[in-house]
């Protein structure tokens, strides 16, 4: 089912500083925001946040010159979790299906995700007189487990020859933790 002609809105205020004091340079940016949506046959006509609502969106790049070519970076990011709709409760139907009831549309904020990325740059000129860039570091550097998505995990256990539902429970999941990198470019101009 797709709804379609509905309305929306998103207004917010943005903010950024950049600044150098001797070998160091760097941002820093934030953004408060909301993003709202609503549809007839969604939420019962009321409004709710967006699948994008980030309320909190916080950045932080510093650059240090270390020593000849190399660079020394390093970016912080920060926002707000993303809505999600989780089920509020279970029923059944009259075959015994279990059915979920929702309360609202986007009822729940998943947490809050940040991570620091890490790299040493190098730029310099090859030897067959290219601009080259070589970096190495590591993408969320201090190993945030983030989440991406949620998932719902159930225990079952058999009683009497009955399956019986034990335990049910959200867990937010990831894609990926630490992730090391190295690359090389060349410019052609």
């Amino acid at each position: 089912l797709v709804e379609k002609d509905g309305k929306g809105s998103a207004y917010g205020v943005e903010m950024l500083v950049k600044g150098k004091i001797g070998k160091m340079e760097g941002w820093l940016e934030y953004t408060l925001a909301w993003n709202n949506r609503k549809f007839e046959n969604i939420n019962n006509n009321d409004w709710y946040y967006a699948k994008y609502d980030r309320r909190h969106d916080l950045g932080i790049n510093l650059s240090y010159s270390a020593w000849r070519e190399w660079k020394l970076n390093s970016t912080f990011v920060f926002t707000s979790g993303q809505p999600a709709t989780l089920p509020i409760a279970y029923g059944e139907d009259i075959n015994g299906n279990e059915i979920p009831f929702y309360n609202k549309r986007n009822n729940l904020r998943m947490p809050a995700y940040h991570r620091l990325d890490i790299a040493f740059t190098r730029e310099f000129v090859s030897r067959k007189g290219r601009n080259s860039i070589l970096s190495f570091g590591a993408y969320n550097a201090y190993h945030r487990i983030n989440p991406f998505y949620i998932m719902l995990i159930e225990r079952e256990v058999e009683e009497n020859g009955q399956v019986v539902l034990q335990n049910r429970k959200y867990e937010a999941g990831t894609l990926f933790g630490i992730m090391p990198f190295i690359s090389y470019t060349v410019k052609f101009e």
